[in-house]
């Protein structure tokens, strides 16, 4: 298992020629409160977003692989709330679980959502 010098998720919006997409990053061992403390933030990165398109990066190659079960239970309880907001939500990881967690994903949004291993290729498809 692999240790990293800071835990935490990094929230922002990224821009390119395309759009622009919110870019999530989980770093870590995370626990329950991270995501207690982060909700807010993003939260409020969504309400000044004005397309009604929303599109997400989700990063989590550097989350604790002990942790990212409960990071899906998370993620999947804020899209509960946000479901009609998000047009695509592109998922990098590193795990077969979290490949199959995708697939069930799909019941907690409208919107597309795909499994990618590498950043590039989640970005462009983000961007089709």
């Amino acid at each position: 298992m692999q240790q990293y010098d800071s835990n935490g998720i990094l929230v922002g919006l990224r821009q390119n020629e395309y759009g622009f997409y919110v870019e999530v990053k989980m770093i870590g061992k995370l626990v329950h409160k991270d995501y207690l403390f982060a909700l807010p933030v993003v939260e409020d990165t969504l309400k000044r977003v004005y397309d009604p398109n929303i599109k997400i990066l989700i990063d989590g190659r550097k989350l604790d692989e002990s942790t990212s079960m409960t990071s899906w239970h998370n993620i999947n309880i804020g899209m509960k709330y946000h479901k009609n907001e998000f047009s695509k939500l592109a998922y990098i990881g590193k795990r077969y679980h979290e490949k199959l967690l995708i697939r069930f994903s799909h019941w907690f949004t409208n919107g597309e959502i795909k499994f990618f291993d590498k950043y590039n290729d989640a970005v462009r498809w983000l961007e089709k």
